[in-house]
């Protein structure tokens, strides 16, 4: 099932993002909302699924960011 969760972006890479060191964002996510690459310590309204590949346990399916 999906949830919402509200996080910050804590790292960067070319293609994907991380938000609340945990949350796995691809950047086509991403860029349905904000320019790429978000910035560091930017917040978001993401909404989330359960992610059992990788390090991360969340998967970003949607991206809103708070200004």
């Amino acid at each position: 099932p999906q949830s919402t969760m509200f996080g910050v972006v804590t790292r960067i890479f070319d293609a994907f993002c991380i938000i609340n060191d945990d949350v796995y964002a691809s950047k086509a996510v991403v860029e349905r909302a904000v320019p790429w690459p978000p910035v560091v310590g930017s917040t978001a309204r993401l909404t989330v699924v359960e992610n059992r590949k990788g390090r991360n346990n969340w998967k970003a399916t949607r991206y809103d960011a708070m200004y």
